[in-house]
């Protein structure tokens, strides 16, 4: 298969999961109970939904993660830390970059289904369930790389 083939297809599996959506999205705004909102929401392409977040965390692990290969990198030829600690450190960010991808997709896919628009709220969901997401992994795991020092102490 090509590559146009593929983007046409997952563009039609988009433009799918996205009609659900708003269908659902319509179903619960017309929900009155608990019980009914709750039936509408299991109608959700759950599945489609998760797939998205999953590739879209893939996407931002394998940025993430060449980034991290970089500095990590960097700071083996600095002296800074041995391959082991890179190695730490590159699996590291790519773990960050696939959860706060997938909380950022997650998030602005949930304000759509709530708001039935594309608009700033969504993308504000997005943003700030990534950041809050990279705020809790970065509280979990820590900084995996040594403070740079400063230009002074450098030079000297």
């Amino acid at each position: 298969m090509s590559w146009k083939h593929n983007l046409h297809h997952m563009t039609n599996s988009l433009a799918t999961v996205g009609e659900k959506m708003v269908h659902t999205s319509r179903h619960m705004k017309n929900a009155t109970t608990v019980k009914q909102a709750t039936r509408a929401a299991l109608q959700m392409p759950v599945k489609e939904l998760a797939v998205i977040c999953g590739r879209a965390g893939m996407a931002g692990a394998v940025v993430d993660g060449a980034t991290g290969a970089f500095h990590g990198w960097r700071a083996v030829r600095r002296g800074q830390i041995d391959t082991k600690q890179a190695a730490i450190h590159t699996g590291a960010e790519f773990g960050c970059g696939f959860v706060t991808s997938s909380a950022g997709t997650a998030g602005t896919l949930a304000a759509y289904m709530i708001t039935g628009t594309m608009g700033p709220l969504a993308i504000a969901a997005g943003m700030g369930a990534s950041v809050g997401s990279r705020y809790i992994y970065r509280s979990v795991i820590g900084e995996t790389l040594p403070p740079k020092k400063e230009a002074s102490e450098t030079d000297e």
